[in-house]
């Protein structure tokens, strides 16, 4: 009988303090998966990233930096664009594209008549929308890269297929980082 009582009573308790251990369970799980998903997606803006872009078989290097504030995305893929300097990018191009861009670049004055001649062409080349801080509508000559690679100390972080916005203007004043990386490349 007083067997039967403490198992009544263990039984009622177990029934309704289930959902103490379980809960702790549940809130050291959920720490444990934002520390692993916050060491595997670092996203730090301080950080310089080491980016291989490579494009109808050519290749460069440069380095990078993540930017969570680089909102631009392709309507071809649906994807973030990463933002590369004219400087570093020419390695990416052949001569007849080179002299297509560098025009571009120099007229985005006359940008509607330019943007109908670049894509008219047919070499690849598309034309990218944007606005920024001190800039209402600007335009920006885009390609598709075959792939973007970034890495983390020879870790690779990231590798897809992307659109590369191609800028005129320096992305840093001490030359730490050629490119910004979109908001979604670790995604």
């Amino acid at each position: 009988m007083l067997l039967q009582k403490k198992l009544s009573r263990l039984r009622s308790s177990f029934l309704t303090d289930w959902w103490v251990p379980l809960s702790g369970f549940c809130i050291l799980t959920g720490c444990m998966l934002i520390y692993i998903m916050l060491r595997r997606n670092p996203r730090s803006r301080k950080e310089i990233y080491e980016v291989e872009i490579c494009r109808k078989g050519k290749r460069i290097c440069c380095p990078a930096i993540y930017d969570s504030g680089n909102l631009l995305v392709s309507q071809i893929t649906g994807s973030g664009i990463t933002v590369l300097e004219w400087e570093k990018g020419k390695g990416l191009f052949g001569q007849k594209e080179k002299e297509m861009i560098e025009k571009y670049l120099q007229d985005v004055s006359d940008s509607a008549s330019l943007i109908k001649a670049v894509e008219m062409s047919g070499c690849g080349i598309y034309s990218i929308s944007y606005c920024s801080v001190g800039k209402k509508q600007g335009y920006m000559p885009g390609i598709m890269a075959d792939n973007i690679t970034v890495r983390k100390a020879g870790e690779v972080l990231a590798a897809k297929k992307g659109m590369i916005g191609i800028s005129a203007e320096k992305m840093s004043k001490d030359e730490k980082f050629s490119a910004l990386l979109p908001e979604d490349i670790f995604s």
